[in-house]
Order: C-alpha cells, then sequence, then structure tokens
C-alpha cells in the first residue's frame, strides 16, 4: 500500500488553503461512507467527494497517486471546486470512463482538472474525457490515454459554444 503521506501532511495542506475544505480521495483505504476530509479516510470516488464539495467556496478533492476509477456516469464539477492528483515518480491516478457519456462535464465557472490520467473502457459510446461548458475552467497536466483495444474515443476534450 502507496502510504508516505500522512495526516500530518494533510493538516499542513490545510493551513496553507484557507479557503473551502479539502476532500482525499483513495480507491484503495477509501469509503464513501467516511467524511474524506482526513488522509486516513478518503473518499472512495471522485463523484463521492463532489457530493460533499459546496460551489463556489474554494474546495479542493485532493486524489492520491494509486487511485483507480471506473466511472459508468458522468462527474460534474461543480463551480470554483479543484480537483488535483498527487503524483509519486510515474504513479498518477487513473480515472477510466465507460459507458455513454462524458467522464467530466465542467460546468461549473473556474473549476480545474490537473494531475490525472483519463482512459476509456472497451466502448465506443464515450462522447468525451472532458466537457467544458463554463467560464475560466482550466485542464493542467492531464494525460488522455486512449483505448488499449480496438474502441475509439470520440472526443478528449469538447468544448460547449
Amino acid at each position: 500500500m502507496f502510504q508516505p503521506y500522512d495526516d500530518v501532511l494533510a493538516d499542513s495542506l490545510t493551513r496553507t488553503h484557507s479557503a473551502g475544505k479539502i476532500f482525499y480521495v483513495d480507491s484503495n483505504t477509501g469509503s464513501d461512507s467516511y467524511s474524506g476530509t482526513r488522509f486516513k479516510s478518503p473518499k472512495a470516488t471522485i463523484a463521492g467527494a463532489m457530493t460533499d464539495c459546496t460551489a463556489s467556496q474554494g474546495d479542493r478533492i485532493v486524489v492520491l497517486p494509486a487511485h483507480a476509477e471506473t466511472s459508468t456516469a458522468v462527474i460534474t464539477v461543480k463551480a470554483g471546486v479543484r480537483i488535483v492528483g498527487l503524483s509519486c515518480g510515474n504513479l498518477r491516478p487513473v480515472i477510466t470512463v465507460n459507458g455513454a457519456l462524458d467522464l467530466f462535464n465542467m460546468s461549473g465557472a473556474n473549476s480545474l482538472i490537473q494531475g490525472l490520467d483519463l482512459t476509456i473502457i472497451t466502448t465506443d459510446a464515450a462522447t468525451a474525457l472532458i466537457n467544458v461548458a463554463a467560464a475560466k475552467c482550466a485542464i493542467r497536466d492531464v494525460k488522455m490515454i486512449p483505448s488499449a483495444t480496438s474502441v475509439n474515443v470520440v472526443d478528449c476534450i469538447t468544448i460547449a459554444s
């Protein structure tokens, strides 16, 4: 199990991040029944953490490096929420879409997705990995990985008119 961090780091991140709450996500040790506000009791999914975020309050979702998640429902990013993936060497969080949907829908203004590896599983029906549908959204250091099979990604990023 990967745990070079502990609640001391989590506490320091909280002190340096003055606005909003920080939610931790790790599929290996987490549960969506946890509060997710402590490093040692993370949420299991990004969607579970997003449910607890409050729009436009500066909330942040920190996704741990060994996290792996497959989503069959769109993850709607609320306004002002930042999703930040941590990395350790080549280990990065991996989020996979499986369904006829966008993986992330950035429908809230001033939102951010950073430091994630996004991929697609065996479906040709996925419409996009990220759909940007609001103003002042940012996507940084995101790796979009095509399927290892013969399926096609329709679009990596779509932008609403």
